[in-house]
């Protein structure tokens, strides 16, 4: 089995929930998480301060498969 850890924007968790649905993945975890990657060139629009990176709300899924459901 596999663990497949996918980092998402929160606006995006109906339509990959629905598409992992269809290909028949019926169990996961969700998680509400912070943080940034290349939005951190974004920080001066988003409020940061002293060249912080502002923390952007993401929601991190975790999925387990079998190792032949990987490609789907």
């Amino acid at each position: 089995m596999r663990l497949v850890l996918a980092l998402i924007q929160p606006t995006k968790l109906r339509a990959v929930q629905e598409a992992l649905a269809r290909i028949g993945v019926q169990r996961m975890t969700i998680c509400d998480a912070q943080g940034y990657g290349q939005q951190l060139g974004e920080r001066a629009e988003h409020g940061a301060r002293d060249g912080q990176a502002v923390l952007l709300r993401k929601v991190a899924m975790e999925i387990v498969v079998n190792e032949d459901f990987l490609d789907r």
